[in-house]
């Protein structure tokens, strides 16, 4: 954690005044290395990497899109709306990027098509 956030959770915690029967949590994203969504079929090694996209269908995309760019400034981002049902329309806006990230929450609905 932190050492920033110990404060800001002193503030935010005065702040909101939980009642004595209320428990105040606070939660940090972490991300783990990616993994192929079908590695049977997933190439060891993209040929252009510079062909970045990034699929996601969350109400705030900017967390993720910016972790993605540490490792892919150029990444090109397609953003749908929160809870968003992937189409098979939506996913031909990818058949030319040679490497393609999305959540895991993404992931899920991806493989139901």
């Amino acid at each position: 954690q932190p050492a920033a956030l110990t404060k800001d959770k002193r503030i935010i915690h005065k702040q909101l005044r939980p009642l004595p029967y209320q428990q105040l949590f606070f939660t940090t994203v972490s991300y783990l290395p990616p993994y192929p969504l079908f590695p049977d079929v997933a190439p060891a090694k993209p040929a252009q990497q510079n062909n970045v996209a990034l699929l996601t269908a969350t109400a705030n995309p900017q967390p993720v899109l910016q972790h993605v760019k540490e490792q892919y400034p150029d990444v090109r981002l397609f953003s749908f709306a929160d809870h968003h049902r992937f189409t098979k329309k939506d996913l031909d806006l990818l058949k030319y990027r040679s490497l393609v990230f999305t959540t895991e929450k993404d992931a899920a609905r991806l493989l139901s098509l």
